[in-house]
């Protein structure tokens, strides 16, 4: 994909302006901020699909989930050939795309992701030599050899997102594979910078990149971008319950001296009684009508 590590800082900066737009955006705005990637109309629909299927609301986009090709593989109990999924696939994206409404939006999902990874697939992985020399250009500041060497670790950012199958947070549907493959890109593209911010330290003394050290430093900090994506959604969990639960034992404070004094209690009241302190009582009022009959 032409300009691979713009385009996904790209797609995560709108996904981020999205969450502070409660999810919703127009298509004009993803265009204007697309603007510089020279995208004709079927590689935005691919972005609508995409930002979609992480939860984005599309004014004028009709988000259709469509069936996947391994659920039909199973049902046959008959192998499919790779060019048979691809087909198939393709066949019924363009089926969404008139209005089959039969499927659910896990089942697009999982179809967005075929299709990215058989994109990602059909780049030709460089090794040995090859992947040496394209290493050396893009430590001498060429520009074109980064993005070839970004596209060469794509499919390793797919493969250690599929070994988090198994972990809870993947189990709960609290994150999903594609999410995880979203946070290994941002890692991966971490990783390249931190390599041309320091590319003396991979530079071996005969002038050849280090390669050992190189991968190393990108396979470390896309693990490190998947694993904090999962701590940061269970950390959210835990202050998410933790405030609820601060919450109610506000509110049945509230109401049990509102019946004991006649009145409605201060916050330092409601901080005596609770021994929660003023402040976070006071950051707890607008998450509850009760709390906020609290007096000031």
């Amino acid at each position: 994909m032409e300009d691979q590590s713009k385009f996904l800082e790209m797609l995560e900066e709108i996904k981020n302006i999205a969450v502070s737009q409660q999810n919703k955006m127009t298509k004009d705005e993803i265009k204007s901020y697309l603007s510089d990637m020279q995208m004709d109309e079927g590689k935005f629909e691919a972005v609508y699909q995409y930002l979609a299927s992480c939860g984005v609301e599309i004014e004028g986009y009709d988000y259709v989930p469509v069936p996947s090709a391994e659920n039909e593989e199973a049902e046959s109990n008959e192998p499919v050939s790779d060019e048979a999924k691809t087909s198939d696939i393709e066949e019924k994206v363009k089926s969404s795309e008139k209005g089959d409404k039969g499927t659910s939006a896990k089942e697009r999902a999982e179809i967005n992701r075929k299709l990215y990874e058989q994109e990602v697939n059909s780049i030709e992985k460089m090794e040995g030599d090859s992947l040496t020399k394209a290493v050396e250009s893009f430590l001498d500041g060429d520009e074109k050899a980064r993005d070839t060497v970004i596209n060469n670790y794509l499919k390793e950012v797919i493969s250690i997102a599929g070994t988090y199958k198994e972990r809870e947070a993947v189990k709960n549907e609290e994150v999903t594979i594609d999410d995880l493959i979203s946070e290994g890109n941002l890692g991966l593209l971490i990783g390249i910078s931190v390599i041309e911010q320091n590319k003396k330290t991979y530079i071996m003394q005969d002038g050849k990149p280090n390669m050992e050290a190189i991968y190393g430093t990108i396979h470390m900090e896309i693990v490190n971008a998947i694993e904090n994506s999962i701590d940061d959604v269970t950390k959210d969990k835990d202050w998410e319950s933790a405030v609820l639960a601060r919450t109610n034992l506000l509110n049945e404070a509230a109401k049990y001296l509102t019946e004991e004094i006649g009145r409605v209690p201060t916050k330092e009241e409601l901080s005596d009684y609770t021994k929660i302190p003023k402040e976070e009582i006071e950051s707890i009022m607008g998450l509850s009508e009760d709390a906020k009959r609290v007096a000031k």
